[in-house]
């Protein structure tokens, strides 16, 4: 994500592995796995191949070599809440 004076953008790879600026709107910052992340809520598809390495080389209209980046690993799923062990004796009948 990049902001000029026409806004937030991000390079994507079009037709042809061409460069192609996509004018974006964004929604709230959300926090996953410790990360700070922002929600685009339009301007793309999310079907784009965004460019996330090599930006400062990227230029609309340039032809690039696309490679697949992995992707950040979905949050893991929290364990469920355990019952605290009450104190000896605590639980038991009388």
């Amino acid at each position: 994500l990049q902001q000029d004076l026409a806004g937030y953008f991000l390079m994507t790879v079009g037709e042809g592995n061409k460069v192609v600026r996509k004018n974006v709107e964004l929604g709230p910052r959300v926090t996953v796995d410790g990360h700070q992340m922002r929600v685009v809520t339009s301007g793309i598809e999310g079907t784009e191949k965004i460019i996330v390495i090599g930006l400062q080389r990227a230029r609309e209209g340039a032809v690039v070599t696309p490679t697949e980046a992995s992707p950040t690993p979905a949050p893991a799923a929290k364990e469920p809440a355990t019952k605290e062990p009450s104190p000896e004796g605590a639980d038991a009948p009388e």
